[in-house]
Formats: structure tokens, C-alpha cells, sequence
């Protein structure tokens, strides 16, 4: 029996080897279950940690738009009457909309809507340390009644209606407590405090007033009012603004995030508002500049052809009425026609400068067609040297009353032409689907549940693991046999 013993451990240890992983598991959920009740208390410890914090963060609120950015030259199409055909009606397509995205999220367009919202203006509670953000959501039992009364709970508020500055400020910080009987007291930033009642504007030194639009809390409660600069609530703004394009179709979807539903949505439509304003002023003010540099050219126009009507009439007097020949006649309405070609030209070119360059194909093109023209002029002004000396003063002068007739008679159809183009103008901003409501996007206050959860379970395993690995005895009877020793029952 001796001499068999040292092969029994052996037997015994091949087997351990190949069931190690399977008894090393089940050895590990034993230890657990035997300590289910202090594994449950954790678990459940940490499942109510997890929501305590996951309700710290405030609540995120998204409001979304959806617009047609139509992808056009950044130019108005003017009548071909005015720039020629090599450019009217050029609604040639743009690249992508990172550009209208990047003048989108600038102050160009957020200043004004940060004035309009008056978002420079901020109105924050007094809050708990810690648990004020959930309190101000919901009435937390117990927990609320022995907390000071400075501090938020659900339902509270404070809305301003204005808030004037003394021209030598744009920054103030002000401390606003609720007392009794509709009164309240404002602490200014000197120390300074004033009671007034809420229903009244209330005056402030140096020129300013503060107006409450509404007030829904009880004695005790405090409040901070604010005027920050219009850089800070811009960037505010800028950082809950997100504007996406769908692939390459022109189709943008416009959202704000922000923890108020009500003022996201006012938000987004304004910042698509005023963008669409602003992309319909910057089509219309090629043409006002248009307009503005043919009105400033009528007045010499038209003073220019009535002295040279007088003198035609002068000359008339002086001559006893005498008449063209035919072919001075045809003469002179083909120059009077090619210098009005010319004026036409000229003016075209002016046109062409106030968005292209003078090396640009386009105008080097009417330059060429100018010079053209002028050669022909020049050949058609020869041949009326050959007339009689007298003819051509008649034909001068009536060639000097028939171009300026003509120009003032086609810069006041432009004139008229572009204003009529002007009040026709639509911007290529479309609204598809304005915000209407924010819907709420955060926090996630699901995983913190799980998270703790599962950190207090982790935690609670490594203790128990840890007081048992600690505790010295035998625990299974495979341990008495690897020392040698017979096992005769359990």
C-alpha cells in the first residue's frame, strides 16, 4: 500500500490539469454566491451612485432646420442691355458650401442674432453645490427642505426683459434677491443695494434699468443677472450652432444644442432668418451700385444735350435753316450709331471692373470689340471730311444732339430696367422645414447607471476575493490528498 501512494498525487494532478480552467471558474462563482447578499448591497450601491451622478448634467435640448443653399454665382444676373451677353444670365455653379458655412458661423451673422435675442443677456439661478442642477429640474423628497432658501428648486424662475447700460459699460454683474410683498433687492457690483418693486423698471446708478419680464419664486431666492460682452455670447453661440450639408445636394441641416428647448428653436430660425437676409442684400447691391452710377451720370447727360440742342438751333438761325444731304444723312446715323456702340461699350466696361480685373478674358474681349469699332468710326469720319465745310458743322452738331438724345434715352431705360430687377430679386436661401420645437438629445443618463453598476460589482468580486484569499484553512479535499494524506470522507 506504501509503495502505491506516491502514484495516487499524480493521477490526481493529471485530472486538476486538464479540469483546471473549469473548477477555477466554478471555484470563483462559489466564493461569489457565498457572498450574494454583500455583492447585491454593492451592486445596488453603485447602480444608485451611477444615477446620482448621470443626474448632475442638465438637460440638452436640439432644435433643427432644414434649407436649400442653391449653388449660384456669387454675382446678380443683370440684363444683357446692360453688361452684353458675356456675362447676363451667368448662374454658373459654385464649389462646395464650406465658404457660406464659414460667413454662416461668423460674427457677421451671429452679432445680429445675438441682438435680436438680447443673448448677451444671462439669468442664472442660485444653485446647490452639486445636486442644484437636479434640483432645479425636480423636487428631490426631504433633500429640498434642508437646503438654504437662496437656492433654485423645480419650477422657479426669473425672466428679464431689459437690462440698460450706461453708455460708459457693456459688462455688468448684478445680485438679485426675491423678498416679500413683489419686491425685490438688486446688489450691484459696488456693493451698492437698491429695493424696488418687480413690477416696475427699476433704476440703476449712472443711467441704467432693469425690468423684470417675469418673476415665479419665493422669498429668499437669488439670482445673478448679467451683461456679457457680445464676443463671449457670440462664441456661445458659435459652439451650439452645427451645420451640415447632405453629401453634394445643397440641402443643409441647421442645429442648435442648448439646455433651453424654447430658445434653441428662436436660435436656429434667426440665424437662418438673418442669413437669408443678408444673402438677399448681397445680390441686390451690385445693382444698387449699378443704378447709383448711371443716376450719377443723367445729370451731365442731359445738360450735355440740351447745349447741344441750343447750338444746333443757333446754327440753324444763323444758316437760314439748311438741311442735310442723303448721304450725309446716312453718314451721320452710322456714326451716331457706332459712337453709341462705343458708349455702350464704355460702360459695360465699367461694369465689368467692379468684379473682374482688366486682365480678365471678358474685358479684354469688349476692349478688342472697342477698338474695333472706334477704326470703323475713324473710316466713316474720313469720309466726311469730304463734305462740304458747311454740311459738316450742321452734321457735327446734329450728330452731337442725336448721341446725346440716345444715351439719356438708354441709361433711363436701365435705370428703370434695374430697379425693376431689383425689386424681383430673390435670394437663394430656401427654408424647407423650420425649427418648431427642441427635442431632447442628453444627457445619456442610462450608462452611468450601468457604468457604476458594473464598477461596484467589479470592486465587490476583487473584495471578496481578496478576504478569502486571506483567510488560511483547506477548502477543498483535493488539497489534502496533494500533501500525501489519506481522505477517507467529506
Amino acid at each position: 500500500m506504501n509503495q502505491n501512494r506516491p502514484a495516487q498525487p499524480l493521477q490526481m494532478g493529471t485530472a486538476r490539469s486538464e479540469g483546471e480552467d473549469e473548477f477555477a471558474l466554478s471555484d470563483l462563482f462559489a466564493q461569489i454566491l457565498a457572498r450574494k447578499w454583500w455583492m447585491l448591497t454593492i451592486l445596488l450601491l453603485g447602480g444608485l451612485a451611477g444615477a446620482f451622478i448621470g443626474q448632475l448634467a442638465p438637460n440638452m435640448f436640439r432644435a433643427d432646420a432644414v434649407v436649400q443653399i442653391e449653388r449660384r454665382s456669387g454675382s446678380v444676373s443683370l440684363p444683357a442691355e446692360l453688361v452684353g451677353t458675356l456675362l447676363s444670365g451667368a448662374e454658373g455653379t459654385s464649389g462646395p458650401l464650406a465658404t457660406e458655412i464659414h460667413i454662416i458661423r461668423s460674427r457677421l451673422i451671429l452679432r445680429p442674432v445675438v441682438d435680436a435675442l438680447s443673448l448677451d443677456l444671462r439669468v442664472d439661478p442660485v444653485k446647490a453645490p452639486v445636486i442644484g442642477e437636479a434640483l432645479a429640474r425636480r423636487n428631490l423628497p426631504f433633500i429640498g427642505d434642508f437646503l438654504p432658501e437662496r437656492f433654485i428648486r423645480a419650477g422657479e424662475y426669473l425672466q428679464v426683459a431689459r437690462l440698460d447700460l450706461p453708455a460708459d459699460l457693456d459688462q455688468v454683474d448684478l445680485h438679485l434677491e426675491v423678498l416679500a410683498a413683489g419686491r425685490v433687492a438688486v446688489t450691484l457690483p459696488d456693493g451698492a443695494r437698491i429695493e424696488a418693486d418687480s413690477d416696475a423698471p427699476i433704476a440703476l446708478p449712472g443711467g441704467g434699468t432693469l425690468e423684470i419680464a417675469a418673476l415665479q419664486a419665493p422669498p429668499g431666492r437669488e439670482f445673478r443677472v448679467r451683461r456679457i460682452a457680445p464676443r463671449v455670447a457670440i462664441q456661445a453661440v458659435a459652439r451650439g450652432l452645427e451645420i451640415v450639408e447632405r453629401g453634394s445636394s445643397g440641402i443643409v441641416d441647421f442645429s442648435f444644442s442648448g439646455p433651453d428647448p424654447d430658445q434653441a428653436t428662436r436660435i436656429i430660425n434667426t440665424v437662418v432668418e438673418t442669413y437669408q437676409d443678408h444673402n438677399l442684400g448681397r445680390r441686390s447691391a451690385q445693382i444698387d451700385q449699378s443704378i447709383a452710377f448711371i443716376e450719377e451720370q443723367l445729370p451731365e447727360l442731359r445738360a450735355e444735350y440740351r447745349a447741344a440742342s441750343e447750338a444746333l438751333a443757333e446754327y440753324r438761325r444763323n444758316q437760314d435753316s439748311r438741311e442735310l444731304s442723303l448721304t450725309t444723312q446716312q453718314l451721320l446715323n452710322q456714326t451716331v450709331e457706332l459712337e453709341t456702340e462705343i458708349e455702350n461699350l464704355e460702360f459695360r466696361r465699367e461694369q465689368l471692373l467692379l468684379r473682374l480685373t482688366s486682365n480678365h478674358p471678358d474685358y479684354l474681349a469688349l476692349v478688342a470689340e472697342e477698338d474695333r469699332l472706334r477704326a470703323r468710326l475713324e473710316d466713316l469720319r474720313a469720309l466726311m471730311g469730304e463734305v462740304p465745310e458747311a454740311e459738316q458743322e450742321l452734321a457735327r452738331l446734329t450728330q452731337q444732339v442725336d448721341r446725346a438724345r440716345q444715351l439719356e434715352l438708354q441709361l433711363t431705360n436701365r435705370v428703370e430696367q434695374l430697379r425693376i430687377l431689383r425689386a424681383s430679386t430673390i435670394g437663394n436661401i430656401f427654408v424647407l422645414e423650420p425649427a418648431e420645437f427642441g427635442r431632447q438629445v442628453g444627457p445619456d443618463r442610462r450608462t452611468p447607471i450601468i457604468l457604476g453598476a458594473t464598477l461596484a460589482f467589479l470592486l465587490g468580486a476583487l473584495g471578496v476575493f481578496g478576504v478569502n484569499a486571506l483567510r488560511r484553512g483547506i477548502e477543498d479535499a483535493r488539497e489534502i490528498e496533494d500533501l500525501g494524506l489519506s481522505l477517507y470522507a467529506t
